[in-house]
Order: structure tokens, then C-alpha cells, then sequence
């Protein structure tokens, strides 16, 4: 079975974002979709805006609901800074409240593309992400303050 740790991304006053490590990777699921991204120039500028946002909620606003859009029937969101046609970039995400986030990964999606499940870069992000809610939930982890199990590794269930 697999495993997976969270780690640390960014602590600020108003917020602490953490991602998902699995067992065996070098990268978090954030630091991929970043290290994804960034050196195209097609993406950058949409990549720069994403860390601006997580740096803005971390240090000043929170990470209110309104910065995020629901992406199916669990707890999966993802980062919403602007239209879709706009920016096509996907980063997926466990919002457990305006303080602790849970940054995954992502991708590109089309405007041709309906849903995040017809695009299997998506669907396994998001698929993923439920996954670590669940063990996480088994495991009764404090969704409060992530802080509590940073560094921990634990099973990866359900996927």
C-alpha cells in the first residue's frame, strides 16, 4: 500500500497551506504542478498568480471559501482566481476551514473540456486528494491545525 507524508508549504498569520509527499517522490503534488508549469511561457504568468494568492491568504485574508470552488461532491476544491478561459490551470486542494489547506495537484484543462474527470491528469489529482481525506479521517487526524500530523507518514487508502 502506498504512503504519503504532508509536508509544510507556507505558514502565514492568516493561514498554513501544507501538500501531499507520497512515499517514494522527491516533490510534493504542489511542488510537481508547479515545477509542472512555471518554465512555460504559457503558464507562467497563471503560476505567478496562483502563488500570489496562496502567499495573499496566507499572510493577509485566510483562505475563505470565496477563493475556492467546489469540484465534485467532496471536499476537493480548487484555487479560484479568475474565468475559466482565462486560466485553464487546475490546482486541487482540501479546504478544511479559513485557516489549513491542503494543496494537491493538478493540471491543464481546455475549454473543450467539460469535466475534470474527462482529463485523467485531473481525475487522478482530485482522486488522490479524496484519498488522503479519507486516511487522513481514519486516522482521526486534526484538520484544525495540520501542524499536528506535518512529518507523519500515513497509509493512502481508497485509491
Amino acid at each position: 500500500m502506498k504512503k504519503f507524508t504532508i509536508i509544510d508549504i507556507l505558514q502565514g498569520p492568516k493561514a498554513k497551506f501544507y501538500s501531499v509527499l507520497l512515499e517514494g517522490k522527491r516533490q510534493s503534488e504542489f511542488e510537481e504542478f508547479l515545477t509542472n508549469f512555471r518554465d512555460n511561457p504559457e503558464f507562467s504568468e497563471i503560476i505567478q498568480n496562483i502563488v500570489i494568492k496562496i502567499d495573499q491568504m496566507a499572510r493577509v485574508t485566510g483562505a475563505r471559501e470565496i477563493f475556492f470552488k467546489p469540484e465534485g461532491p467532496s471536499m476537493v476544491f480548487r484555487i479560484n482566481i479568475g474565468r475559466d478561459e482565462t486560466y485553464p490551470l487546475r490546482l486541487y486542494c482540501l479546504r478544511y476551514n479559513d485557516q489549513v489547506v491542503l494543496l494537491g495537484g493538478g493540471g491543464y484543462k481546455d475549454l473543450s473540456t467539460v469535466r475534470y474527470q474527462d482529463k485523467e491528469e485531473l481525475n487522478n489529482a482530485v482522486k488522490l486528494l479524496r484519498a488522503v481525506d479519507k486516511s487522513l479521517k481514519e486516522e482521526e487526524a486534526s484538520f484544525t491545525d495540520l501542524d499536528l500530523v506535518s512529518g507523519k507518514q500515513f497509509e493512502l487508502k481508497g485509491l
